[in-house]
């Protein structure tokens, strides 16, 4: 069964994409996936929609006003029973819906919008349409969840780079005449999801830290906009958090911009629209639009005014090129947008497919506050090319990757000063693998069901990584050991190692069997093999010639240097493992050279390397388990020490 069934709804009429406002008598075709097109009339004008849009508000009159409660839930219901009567005009999509409700446990609607015009229609506030069941809010019925996002009718044409390293731009402005937004709030909900990330978290082999993920502009100009951006160097910003009111731009109509700080004034108000911001949104080194912009601004996704392009700030925003652009169309209360940044930046930092995300964030706005209609009031603006999901994948299983081992680090800091506070007991270690455990339930849950369990590159990377995370958790075991004086308990923890080693060489068998042309989870098995068993037999030999001759395939020097640096570092390990300690007459202190040469010290690989390294120097040197995990030849273990002086040697002694 699909994760996701997707419906393409697009609405289009003749003529100039803007310009036109909303009419009764105005006629639209409702093009839905391969089904019969069907024309369709709105049953309000556009004055209509902005007098229950306005009533929608919680305030009117700059906040001092509040819009009663009874009108706005009569305005909740009129506008949403109103965008019910549209879809049912709509026999192709109301066939497609029972369809996907049939074949997914969840659906999404892509609602491609013909006309700015159409970005003014609450569409999110839609009620099921008559016959539908269960009844009530669409978005929110829980039978067959459904996620509606909106887009510009060439945003699936465009590029996207969805899988990047993500680093946010935070701008607020506290202006003259406006309420000051929550900067605390958002800054700390943005701090809180980053964290599992950066706590631990190591990048060039340097701490990762919160500056370097998150950059914050207090009180922000246009300007300063610009110069952070051109200021970031090999690190774009992926995502820019604007949160600012919503505000009126110049002239007759009532167009919609945000209000930065006016350049050269300590806190007066300047307005600003989609075009002046759009253009500086890609003004960095690299020339290319972040991912997403989230406007956390009240009215950020209001259409205000059609009569000239730009009035909505959500929808020229992609339509001059943001893959995605995640807005309010209506005001959001304080508490509500303060969830928004949470739950957005927790998926950024998670690679959680943007879809799910917007079901949480709907689901959540509603439950924490059901008298509020922030939930409807959030609008997304959607790309999807082509390779959408792989992307989404790759980045997911990425950012997995990262989070498993910032916890691995803290749980075994590779600060010396860090590892001396740790206490090493079983509280610790289960606190650690807890959150490992749910980060690679994460990955499984990734892949595809079509891919789990078949012989699936993918899938066996998964694989590889459940017998490393369990190799992890015996380690940390074996430091908590140590430490126990203890004798029975001490064999109860060993004993637990032991399983764990013995599941992680079968994870490691498994992907091996699979996929024998990775030579990283074939290395790791015999070498587990040999701390278990210690077989040597024709089985170990001939997997050791795969292993040797498919890390010389990556080795060739047409691949890139990590991809080189990666075999480099097999290679290596197969010199220890050797009996004559050559692979390809190289000894595993040249492989070592060869490794730092071509990725350097500085990389993960080369830390990864080195942390395993010293578990044949300070781990497996010796008998532990009971005596069930036998330790290395005294020959491989000083064939490792060499390896490892070679990639960082020993201080000389001073005289």
């Amino acid at each position: 069964m699909k994760d996701f069934s997707p419906i393409l709804l697009e609405l289009v009429r003749p003529g100039e994409r803007h310009g036109q406002l909303l009419s009764r008598l105005t006629n639209y075709i409702a093009l839905c996936d391969g089904v019969n097109a069907d024309t369709i009339r709105f049953g309000f004008d556009h004055h209509e929609l902005l007098d229950d849009i306005s009533a929608l508000r919680y305030t009117v009159g700059r906040g001092s006003q509040a819009v009663p409660n009874d009108l706005r839930r009569g305005a909740v219901r009129r506008v949403g029973d109103s965008i019910a009567a549209l879809l049912s005009q709509m026999e192709g999509f109301q066939t497609r819906y029972a369809e996907a409700s049939r074949q997914a446990d969840r659906i999404h609607l892509r609602l491609v919008l013909g006309g700015s015009e159409l970005s003014l229609v609450p569409f999110e506030f839609t009620s099921t349409p008559p016959g539908f069941r269960p009844t009530g809010e669409l978005l929110l019925q829980s039978r067959t969840p459904t996620v509606l996002t909106r887009e510009t009718r060439d945003a699936g044409q465009r590029p996207l780079r969805w899988n990047r390293r993500p680093r946010i731009l935070l701008c607020s402005a506290d202006l003259e005449g406006y309420a000051e937004p929550p900067l605390l709030a958002h800054a700390t909900a943005i701090g809180e999801a980053i964290q599992p990330w950066v706590d631990g978290g190591y990048e060039n082999n340097r701490p990762l830290s919160v500056d370097a993920v998150v950059t914050v502009l207090k009180n922000a100009s246009l300007d300063d906009i610009r110069r952070a951006i051109e200021d970031s160097g090999d690190q774009p910003y992926t995502h820019i958090h604007i949160l600012t009111h919503g505000c009126t731009i110049g002239g007759d109509d009532e167009r919609w911009g945000i209000a930065l700080r006016a350049h050269g004034t300590t806190n007066r108000a300047s307005p600003t629209s989609a075009q002046e911001l759009s253009q500086v949104l890609l003004c960095g080194p690299q020339c290319e639009w972040p991912t997403m912009v989230v406007l956390a601004s009240c009215d950020g996704g209001n259409q205000g005014s059609v009569v000239a392009p730009g009035s909505s700030l959500a929808f020229d925003l992609q339509q001059a090129g943001v893959p995605w652009v995640i807005a309010s169309q209506l005001p959001l209360t304080y508490r509500g947008s303060a969830t928004l940044a949470r739950i957005v930046y927790r998926s950024v930092i998670q690679g959680d497919d943007p879809r799910a995300m917007l079901l949480r964030l709907r689901q959540e706005l509603f439950q924490r506050d059901p008298e509020s209609h922030d939930w409807a009031s959030i609008v997304a603006y959607g790309s999807f090319p082509p390779d959408f999901e792989a992307q989404l994948r790759a980045h997911r299983i990425k950012m997995v990757e990262r989070l498993i081992e910032s916890a691995f680090d803290r749980a075994m800091p590779r600060d010396p000063d860090k590892a001396e506070e740790v206490t090493f007991d079983l509280h610790h270690v289960d606190k650690a693998t807890t959150a490992i455990t749910k980060y690679l339930e994460t990955w499984r849950e990734t892949l595809p069901a079509n891919v789990r369990g078949r012989n699936d590159r993918d899938w066996c990377e998964f694989i590889g990584k459940r017998g490393a995370v369990s190799r992890m958790h015996a380690h940390l075991l074996e430091r908590v050991a140590e430490n126990v004086s203890d004798t029975g308990h001490a064999t109860k923890i060993r004993e637990e190692q032991h399983g764990l080693m013995k599941s992680a060489m079968h994870d490691y068998r498994e992907a091996a069997e699979r996929q024998v042309g990775n030579h990283w989870v074939v290395i790791q098995f015999l070498c587990l093999r040999r701390l278990l068993e210690g077989a040597n037999d024709e089985e170990a030999d001939r997997l050791f010639q795969v292993a040797s001759w498919s890390a010389s395939l990556d080795w060739a020097p047409t691949n890139a240097p990590e991809t080189r640096g990666w075999a480099a570092a097999s290679l290596l390990e197969l010199a220890i493992l050797s009996p004559t300690g050559l692979v390809n007459a190289k000894d595993a202190p040249g492989w070592a050279r060869e490794m730092k040469a071509l990725v350097g010290p500085e990389t993960f690989a080369f830390y990864s390397t080195v942390r395993h390294l010293k578990r044949y120097t300070e781990w497996w040197n010796t008998t532990t388990a009971g005596g069930r995990i036998q330790p290395m030849d005294p020959p491989i273990v000083q064939r490792a020490k060499d390896a490892l002086d070679a990639l960082v040697p020993s201080p000389s002694p001073t005289t």
